[in-house]
């Protein structure tokens, strides 16, 4: 058992009894320390003493003897008398003197020596110790205290008077017998030894003891009269209290505590039945108030668990309703970048029609230039074919000539093998005309790259018109010497004759090819004022979709602008929505914290009426509600 839960009574009287045995043990320690103490300097002092009054009988004889009061040693060693030498000695007077009370003062003297000429007085035991010490010459005196006795040691050094025993010459015989040792003066040479039994301090140490244990005894009955007194007078009333109070603490709140006295523990008795009087009153007002507290806080709970379902529903609602209008928000976002996507389409196709209607018009006036060079090309090709049909009529001419010219016909034979040559060059030209005629009529079919095919052509053409005008002058040439040859040789008219209806009957085919080519260049001039007019309608519908591609950009850019301002208005909705979800999610925390706090509240009233039916109080209220100031019976104010 821990000292703290022993009882009061058994706590006082313990530390009582505890505190008067310590006083009395210190008492003794101190007391009996201080008697050792003395004892010990007392015999110090008292050794000193007697020393000091050997020493002091010891100079007395030296200085006696040097006055001549008492006889000279050297007359006494002449004379032989030992006795009387030994007597005059002043150390040996000392010791006579200091061993003469020796009995009845309790002590016991000893001159202990190395080497002594009296065996008596050879050390012993610790005796050596303080010898040696001694001889060293720096100490005047020497303690060996033990359990029972205190030994005292203070150096004999040697006089001038001791010389006559044991100075020079060494080896030589002393006065009374001895051998002298041949020492000087102010050497040590054994000690003074005071032997002082404790036992006298030991008696008055158990006498002490006595003393102090009587003084304790006494004390203790005086205390125990006086515990006793505290006992009966006051732990004992201290002891009903701690009844009270025990009856109390268990939920009595009827008890009262008797008060006897007006002191001190009345009146801890007086505002204990105060005390507790204020909290029968107290715990009485909780009984009667725990019960409406308790129906408050159901309806409290029911009302918060009702408010919680309803906020969590519109909380419900609220996040619904966000994520629509999140989704929303997104779909005029998208719909936004489709509409920015839509104005930059069309501001990117009015450019590629812009570009188109420059394509258009430069094609119409490439078209136009093309229309220009095949007109040309037709006339040229008519102009042509006059003059094909002219060469015809004069071939056909000539070849009736021909037929007057027989005689010259070998001669004409010759020049026609120059014109079988012109001929075949014509044949080439023709052919390459044909095949030119046949380019040209494919070019036109196509009309690509705006009909410049046709200027190469045309460049072709006119190249073998000249040709042919060349190949012309020369066959005229020709056939003028032709008429001249005929007229030489009329053999040659039959080989010329057929020559020369070959000769009409190619410009016949060239006059064919010229035909065909009029009439495909007629072709091509049509076709090509129909493709002319066809790019004049196509530039008039390009302006048209020019303008409604302006007027779609400018619709689609209105569209724009009016879904980013949908935009804004979402994002401002969605923020606003988000804050409305915060503060009510922030209302649901506080309704289900209100809820919490009406359920807990339910529970610590349902706590605090257990406990308070842990409480008994009287039946009739007493007199006064907590807090009332009344006079209590020691006539102070208590609350």
């Amino acid at each position: 058992m821990r000292i703290r839960d022993l009882s009061l009574k058994a706590k006082v009287l313990s530390i009582t009894l505890a505190g008067i045995v310590v006083i009395a043990v210190l008492i003794a320690l101190v007391y009996i320390g201080d008697i050792a103490k003395l004892a010990y300097t007392s015999i110090l002092e008292k050794s000193r003493i007697i020393v000091m009054t050997a020493e002091a009988t010891r100079d007395a004889m030296a200085a006696k003897l040097d006055m001549g009061v008492l006889r000279d040693l050297e007359e006494l060693a002449a004379e032989g008398d030992r006795e009387k030498i030994l007597a005059a000695v002043p150390i040996l007077s000392a010791i006579d003197v200091a061993s003469r009370n020796a009995e009845s003062n309790r002590y016991l003297l000893r001159v202990p020596k190395f080497s002594p000429r009296n065996p008596v007085n050879a050390p012993a035991g610790p005796e050596v110790e303080a010898l040696k010490a001694l001889e060293s010459g720096t100490l005047e005196e020497y303690v060996i205290r033990d359990r029972f006795q205190v030994r005292y040691f203070r150096p004999i050094r040697l006089t001038r008077e001791c010389m006559i025993c044991h100075g020079d010459p060494a080896g030589s015989r002393d006065p009374v017998g001895g051998i002298r040792e041949g020492w000087k003066v102010g050497e040590v040479h054994g000690a003074f030894e005071i032997i002082s039994s404790l036992g006298a301090a030991s008696e008055a140490r158990s006498q002490a003891i006595r003393n102090i244990a009587a003084f304790t005894l006494t004390v203790m009955a005086l205390l125990g009269a006086s515990l006793f007194l505290i006992v009966r007078l006051v732990l004992r009333p201290l002891g009903g209290y701690v009844q009270a109070f025990e009856r109390s603490a268990g939920g009595d709140l009827t008890v009262r505590a008797s008060v006897s006295a007006r002191d001190e523990i009345g009146r801890v008795a007086d505002y204990f039945n105060d005390f507790i009087g204020t909290l029968e009153s107290m715990v009485r007002l909780v009984k009667t108030e725990s019960d409406g507290v308790g129906a408050i806080s159901l309806d409290l709970a029911a009302s918060s668990e009702e408010t919680a379902a309803s906020l969590h529903e519109i909380r419900t609602n609220t996040e619904h309703m966000k994520d629509k209008i999140v989704r929303l928000d997104g779909e005029i976002a998208d719909s936004a970048s489709s509409a920015r996507d839509l104005r930059d389409y069309i501001g990117r196709l009015a450019e590629l029609i812009q570009n188109q209607a420059a394509a258009i018009t430069q094609s119409s006036a490439s078209i136009e230039q093309m229309w220009a060079s095949i007109n040309n090309i037709a006339k040229t090709a008519e102009e042509k074919l006059r003059i094909s049909t002219e060469l015809e009529a004069t071939a056909q001419g000539g070849q009736a000539e021909m037929e007057e010219t027989e005689q010259v016909i070998k001669k004409v034979a010759q020049s026609a093998g120059v014109i079988l040559e012109m001929i075949e060059i014509i044949q080439g030209i023709a052919s390459k005309t044909n095949l030119l005629a046949m380019n040209a009529a494919i070019e036109a079919a196509h009309a690509g790259e705006y009909g410049k095919g046709f200027a190469v052509v045309a460049d072709e053409i006119r190249s073998l018109a000249e040709s042919s005008a060349e190949s012309a002058a020369q066959i005229t040439h020709s056939l003028s010497e032709v008429m001249g040859y005929i007229k030489v040789s009329e053999a040659s008219t039959e080989k010329t004759g057929v020559a020369f209806s070959q000769i009409v009957e190619q410009i016949k085919n060239v006059a064919n090819s010229m035909s065909e080519m009029k009439n495909t260049t007629h072709e091509l001039s049509v076709g090509a004022r129909e493709v002319l007019e066809a790019l004049g309608t196509l530039v008039s519908t390009t302006e048209e979709v020019k303008g409604s591609s302006r007027e779609m950009n400018d619709r689609v850019a209105a569209i724009s602008d009016a879904m980013g301002r949908m935009s804004d208005y979402s994002s401002e909705t969605k923020n606003g929505m988000e804050e409305i979800t915060i503060g009510i999610n922030e209302i649901y925390k506080a309704a289900e914290a209100i809820s919490r706090a009406g359920t807990e509240n339910s529970e610590s009233v349902r706590r605090l009426r257990e406990l308070v039916a842990r409480f008994k109080v009287s039946e009739t209220a007493a007199s006064g509600t907590p807090g009332d100031i009344r006079e209590s019976p020691t006539g102070r104010n208590a609350t």
